[in-house]
């Protein structure tokens, strides 16, 4: 049975061969198990490179933060807060161009793509201090525990939109 709009339609490319040997709603004749595993674990591992290259892109937009602020505060004695406020806005500019170009490889219109990123990090600044306000004041745990975790879950928060939303082709 062919899948309309899908791979299984006419398309007798070696690939898609394959791909319609690894849907079973291409007809139980064609699928094939150990294909349709090689898929799955492609997929995993494609995930899982998308991830590392967002955590070490993180880990740069970090590090600029932190080094414009220390630059601005200690060179150029500004106010720590306004140099923090904008090592924020150029680790955030470096981790938009890094993930759009090298972790997701997006081709979606910059319009799109920056409003979504905008409103993505709002959305981790909310849930950043949002975790921060019951874990320290509500829980009472150490401020250090609690960074750590809202740390992790606006990690995951901010990959699974950047992936499925803000840089979705």
């Amino acid at each position: 049975m062919p899948r309309v709009g899908g791979i299984c339609r006419g398309d007798r490319s070696t690939i898609s061969r394959y791909r319609a040997a690894a849907d079973p709603l291409c007809g139980a004749s064609h699928y094939n198990p150990i294909v349709a595993e090689y898929f799955r674990r492609d997929a995993v591992l494609a995930a899982a490179s998308q991830f590392g290259r967002f955590l070490l892109v993180g880990g740069f937009a970090t590090a600029t933060q932190y080094a414009v602020l220390v630059l601005l505060v200690e060179l150029a004695k500004q106010d720590p807060v306004t140099s923090s406020a904008i090592g924020y806005l150029c680790g955030s500019a470096l981790s938009y161009w890094s993930n759009r170009i090298w972790t997701f490889g997006s081709t979606v219109s910059h319009v799109t793509a920056g409003s979504r990123f905008v409103a993505m990090m709002a959305l981790g600044f909310c849930c950043n201090a949002f975790v921060m306000l019951l874990m320290t004041r509500t829980a009472l745990f150490p401020y250090l525990f609690s960074q750590l975790a809202a740390t992790v879950l606006t990690l995951a928060l901010n990959f699974s939109l950047a992936r499925f939303w803000v840089f979705r082709r």
